[in-house]
């Protein structure tokens, strides 16, 4: 028994010695073969990096090719080598370039639209991408607003909701600039190269509107109140510290860093300075300013000074279906000397309609024409006012269908179903409330009524969270 015993723990630990071998070893291959394939993809890295370096440096870039000196005094020779001829614009090719975007988006979507397609005998995920896709062309590539050239709202500047691509100027710039890191005082004059591009974006903005104005495309007052609002809140700083605000906007942030200079030597700091009168960082901090903050407080001072004058009464205009206008207004009055020219630089007729149901399938998702949704709205209108008259009737408890509606009406705006107890103080809804009330400090102080009913709206939403 003792012999047995031990014979039986003995294989045991021989067992064990085995298994711990093997597993020791089955281990350390694994994770050789885990470190090979983690130091196949660094080199794989490192060479894709060296690939796109190289593919920068080598890029066909205007000012590259000017074959202007990189440490000489700035020029404007690189903005005028990329311009437009006087032949180009005569044959209408700037024109031409402009709307080239959405013919290519057309293209493309007819010539999906025209496949004659079995959807039942494609994959779910197949179907899903078809849909995608045909969606995604339609509205030019997934932009609502101002990118239909067709549409012409690209003339009529920002709406309420700002979703034009001008109110995501910092964002485009951000996404591009912190990949443009000066190594050399050629890195200097393309990033200068850059911003000229910024400025010259943000000037054809304010040229398309003054276009709009002279083709009938404008919005109503509210709505152009609204818009340049939206646009101020998104470059909150340069609406409140004119074109010097720039420099406290958050995607001018990485230009302003230290760190995004680390690569520039002190030679090349010292050569620039001498050449330029100020060093490499503060050049780039002036070119900021030059470049991106006056184009910016030049667009807020258009929207404030001069455009709002152009804008119409909502009674004349609430929306695109009466547009375009007939005549040019100002202040209010129509100027009837002054006849609007109807159509595209293109030469095609501007309709307000069409435009509107160019842009409707974006939100609708679907092949409904804006007279159909109208249709149907009134069909519902028709079906559910009929059950509202009947709540209203329960809620306030009259029998009499207009009294009902009446009193139920008084209910839903009075006091008690808002925030605010009383109605918010004017001077804490005007100009001047936007300046002051813009951060939380300033909304504390300077508009107590709008803050304490934020503050209760706040936690009722805790509350129900």
């Amino acid at each position: 028994m003792a012999s047995g015993r031990k014979e039986e723990m003995l294989m045991e630990e021989v067992d064990l010695k085995v298994r711990y071998k093997y597993e020791r070893s089955w281990i350390t291959g694994e994770k050789i073969a885990v470190l090979g394939l983690i130091a196949v993809g660094v080199v794989l890295i490192i060479i894709g990096i060296v690939l796109l370096a190289m593919a920068t440096s080598k890029s066909n870039n205007c000012a590259v090719d000017s074959g202007i000196d990189s440490t000489s005094a700035p020029s404007h020779q690189t903005s005028e080598r990329c311009e437009f001829s006087a032949e180009a614009k005569r044959i209408g090719l700037d024109q031409f370039v402009k709307k080239n975007r959405t013919d290519i988006s057309r293209a493309l979507f007819n010539e999906i639209s025209y496949k004659k397609v079995n959807s039942d005998a494609l994959k779910p995920r197949e179907r899903k991408t078809l849909a995608q896709v045909e969606h995604y062309l339609k509205q030019m590539f997934g932009q609502p607003y101002d990118v239909n050239y067709y549409a012409g709202d690209w003339m009529m500047g920002p709406n309420l909701f700002c979703w034009q691509p001008i109110c995501y100027h910092g964002y485009d710039f951000y996404n591009g600039i912190i990949y443009h890191r000066p190594y050399t005082a050629e890195d200097v004059e393309l990033i200068r190269t850059k911003l000229e591009t910024h400025k010259k974006g943000i000037l054809q903005y304010i040229d398309n509107m003054k276009m709009g104005i002279r083709k009938g495309m404008v919005r109503n007052v509210e709505s152009c109140v609204a818009g340049t609002h939206s646009v101020k809140r998104k470059y909150l700083n340069v609406s409140l510290y004119n074109e010097t605000g720039i420099w406290k906007e958050w995607f001018a942030a990485p230009l302003l860093h230290p760190d995004f200079y680390s690569n520039i030597t002190k030679q090349i700091d010292d050569t620039w300075k001498k050449d330029h009168g100020r060093n490499v960082s503060d050049t780039v901090k002036e070119y900021l300013l030059t470049y991106l903050g006056k184009p910016l407080h030049q667009l807020i001072r258009f929207l404030e000074d001069e455009y709002i004058h152009y804008c119409v009464p909502s009674s004349v205009s609430s929306g695109l279906g009466s547009l375009p206008l007939k005549y040019v207004w100002y202040d209010g009055k129509e100027n009837k000397s002054w006849p609007t020219d109807p159509t595209l630089p293109s030469g095609e007729k501007l309709n307000g309609r069409h435009s509107y149901s160019l842009i409707m399938p974006f939100f609708t998702t679907n092949d409904m024409e804006p007279a159909y949704v109208h249709e149907l709205g009134k069909t519902q209108l028709n079906k559910l006012y009929p059950m509202v008259v009947e709540i209203a009737k329960d809620v306030m408890g009259v029998n009499d269908s207009d009294q009902a509606v009446a009193l139920f009406r008084q209910k839903l705006n009075s006091t008690d179903s808002f925030f605010n107890d009383a109605p918010i103080p004017k001077n804490e809804t005007d100009e001047e409330a936007h300046k002051r009330c813009s951060n939380l400090m300033g909304a504390e102080t300077y508009c107590p009524k709008r803050w304490a009913a934020m503050q209760l709206w706040f936690r009722e939403a805790r509350r129900v969270g």
